[in-house]
């Protein structure tokens, strides 16, 4: 199942929304296939938004890549931050960081590691 939206106007001009089924977004999937197996794997928390933003991003990775090549990296970049959780573990950030970009295994995605002040 997924949500369907459509705009539909009542016979007394004023706009409503037709929901026509349900679905899922949380931060263990965003369809419910997604989410029941995850559920059933035990995943959660920032491992399992890692998993699927790595996902969803090396797709983008690839759609951006022919703008990426064109402009000879200026523009053609996706993006994904380190935990801000590892902010005051350089170590461990530096590793996360490794972590993603080795997941990650695309020239145009972009690891950042947020800057706070002390």
């Amino acid at each position: 199942m997924g949500l369907t939206m459509g705009k539909d106007t009542h016979s007394n001009g004023a706009r409503r929304v037709v929901v026509t089924g349900t679905g899922v977004v949380t931060p263990i999937g965003n369809d419910v296939a997604t989410f029941w197996s995850a559920l059933k794997e035990g995943k959660s928390g920032e491992e399992l938004f890692f998993e699927l933003a790595l996902e969803d991003l090396t797709r983008a990775a690839d759609l951006f890549r022919p703008v990426w090549d064109r402009t000879r990296g200026v523009d053609g970049w996706v993006s994904l931050e380190v935990s801000p959780l590892l902010a005051h573990d350089t170590n461990r950030t530096l590793a996360a960081a490794r972590d993603l970009h080795q997941r990650g295994s695309k020239t145009n995605l972009f690891i950042f590691i947020f800057n706070l002040k002390e």
